[in-house]
């Protein structure tokens, strides 16, 4: 592992000083030597396992369960303490770096791994900056109120500071505020980049962060502990429901956003315009131009912009929730949710072909038009025949798109968009520009995204792989958005086979996402909130294979009235046939409503 040019050019281009480079450079490579070391010595014996045969402990496992100590302390010691003493003292301060003492009635064989907190209870501080005017004891984690006070009192600093590693950026005043009530003394809490720059800089605050995650990033992938969780059905529960939101939100408000964006950027000169790219969005621009003759216009990109835009498809695809047939019980939202389940887990650093991440979108676009299409039977339409003969052995190009027929129609994707283009004018709600737009739109994915993907080309390119993703969540809208579903609810979720009523699981979602034992709570017909606290669950609840509850389970809780002064509870159940109007949760310094009714 070494700190490569590139990213030292990088780091420089920060406009830090070569000391502040020389500084990160000497502690990438202590890093590093330490994280090698350890790795030469690892050794995994799966005998050792007293339940071997169970086969629950996977090298993966064993190879982060042994690092996890290792890695807390050694990011500590060489990436942060030893990196700010060494910048510090560079900028003219004395600082001074407590020792960690092992307790007399401990006895140790070897070198002590320890967290921040066990560090700091110990030693008391990572450093202390003398700055003339006061000593200052700078933690990694928050203190309590009479270790500070003893800290104060005997003058061994004058004030502490608290680095949050969580809020980079830096806390609100009413977090700092609670989480230091009660200390007479001075204590700060702020964010590591507020750390660094106001000791030593913005930009070395810039290039610390820049640095920091190239390091980890590069131990992540010399260890190669990143894990890609089954997706079984409880897994599944919780990614169906996230991606709800991901899909109504990055599909929906993102581009309403940067549509408006680019209305406003449009009397900015071209060279100054943001690249919003939230219309459909080329793969290769050469590639591109060589399939011009096919029809495409190269303004395909503004003009399925405009589209979102203006035609009213973006509207009906969110006021209609009709993005819940990506999530729903359909083929093609397993296969959606299964490439969006490999996405979130994969990122651009992984060295091998990207190709089985997309195939979910793909497939899901393919079936998306085919359940579009088989929805049309027995209406009067022609389809592209695959197999049938007539009576005097002929193959016809076409046959009547029924329900006896159906077997022996072309549902390859080509086809399918044919289809689509051929009655756009009664199966597509725009008007004409509007539907050649989506049809254009559908035939570059079909060349550049789904046949390039599986004949021509490796998906090596994470880029390429979001542009993938993006474009299907665009088709998505377009095609959902834009075709003739009928005025009632039960067209929609009959056709896509979409959940009618999940709102038990998103309780459930938000109860156990929260960590929720106690909340207030609303239920329909009763005028007062209730204090609400959920008993144990006495066993795992049972899913479905779409990662659904099962109709019977119930979230049993003890109730008691906000305005009953009595101490009685009443044991209530959450089921499908009670669900709260409101649920709230609260803690002893606020309360704020969940929106479980997505």
């Amino acid at each position: 592992m070494s700190m490569n040019s590139e990213f030292i050019s990088a780091i420089k281009q920060q406009d830090v000083s070569d000391s502040f480079v020389d500084a990160m450079t000497e502690a990438y490579q202590e890093f590093s030597r330490q994280i090698m070391m350890e790795l030469t010595l690892f050794s995994y014996e799966p005998s050792r396992f007293g339940f071997a045969d169970l086969d629950l402990i996977t090298r993966e496992y064993a190879i982060q369960k042994y690092f996890e100590p290792r890695l807390e302390t050694y990011i500590r010691q060489y990436l942060v303490t030893s990196f700010f003493e060494k910048v510090l003292e560079e900028k003219g301060f004395d600082i001074y770096t407590p020792i960690y003492t092992i307790p007399e009635d401990q006895y140790v064989d070897g070198e002590v791994f320890c967290s921040n907190k066990e560090f700091e209870d110990n030693a008391g501080f990572e450093i202390v900056i003398n700055n003339e005017k006061d000593l200052i004891g700078c933690r990694l984690t928050d203190i309590h109120s009479w270790d500070a006070e003893k800290f104060f009192g005997n003058r061994m600093v004058t004030k502490i500071i608290i680095i949050d590693w969580f809020n980079i950026d830096g806390i609100s005043d009413e977090e700092k505020k609670r989480r230091t009530y009660g200390i007479s003394g001075d204590v700060d809490i702020v964010g590591i980049k507020e750390f660094v720059s106001e000791w030593l800089g913005d930009a070395e605050s810039t290039a610390y962060e820049l640095f920091m995650r190239k390091t980890i990033q590069d131990y992540q992938e010399t260890i190669g502990i990143s894990s890609l969780p089954k997706l079984t059905a409880p897994v599944l529960f919780e990614h169906r429901l996230d991606e709800e939101r991901i899909v109504l939100k990055n599909s929906v408000n993102n581009i309403h956003t940067f549509a408006a964006i680019e209305k406003k950027d449009a009397t900015l000169p071209e060279d100054q315009r943001r690249d919003t790219h939230y219309g459909y969005r080329i793969i290769d621009l050469d590639n591109f131009k060589t399939d011009i003759e096919k029809g495409f216009s190269q303004d395909i990109e503004r003009r399925s912009k405009k589209l979102l835009s203006e035609s009213g498809i973006t509207e009906a695809y969110s006021d209609r929730k009709l993005y819940k047939a990506l999530v729903g019980r359909s083929d093609c939202a397993k296969s959606f949710l299964t490439s969006e389940y490999l996405y979130s887990q994969y990122n651009e650093n992984d060295l091998f072909d990207y190709t089985a991440v997309v195939s979910g979108y793909l497939k899901s676009i393919e079936q998306l038009l085919a359940t579009i299409v088989t929805g049309e039977v027995d209406k009067g339409y022609k389809i592209k025949n695959r197999g049938k003969k007539s009576e005097d052995g002929r193959k016809p190009k076409l046959i009547d798109l029924t329900t006896e027929n159906l077997k022996y129609a072309d549902t390859t994707i080509g086809s399918l968009i044919r289809f689509i283009d051929i009655n756009k004018k009664t199966i597509l709600t725009a008007d004409e520009s509007y539907n050649k737009t989506i049809i254009d739109c559908l035939n570059c994915y079909r060349i550049e995204c789904r046949n390039d993907s599986f004949h021509l080309h490796n998906n090596y390119d994470w880029d390429r792989v979001k542009k993938i993703r993006h474009n299907t969540m665009l088709l998505y809208i377009m095609l959902l958005g834009g075709i003739m579903l009928g005025s009632h609810g039960s067209d929609i979720q009959k056709q896509f086979n979409i959940v009618k009523d999940d709102r038990l699981e998103r309780v459930y979602y938000w109860l156990r996402k929260m960590q929720m034992y106690t909340f207030r709570v609303k239920f329909k017909d009763e005028a007062d909130y209730c204090l609400a606290t959920r008993e144990a669950e006495a066993s795992f609840p049972v899913f479905d294979d779409n990662g659904l509850l099962q109709d019977d389970f119930e979230i049993k809780v003890q109730c008691k009235n906000e305005n009953d002064k009595s101490n009685e509870n009443r044991r209530l159940v959450i089921n499908r046939e009670n669900i709260p109007e409101e649920i709230w949760y609260t803690t002893y310094t606020n309360s704020y409503p969940i929106d479980f009714a997505l």
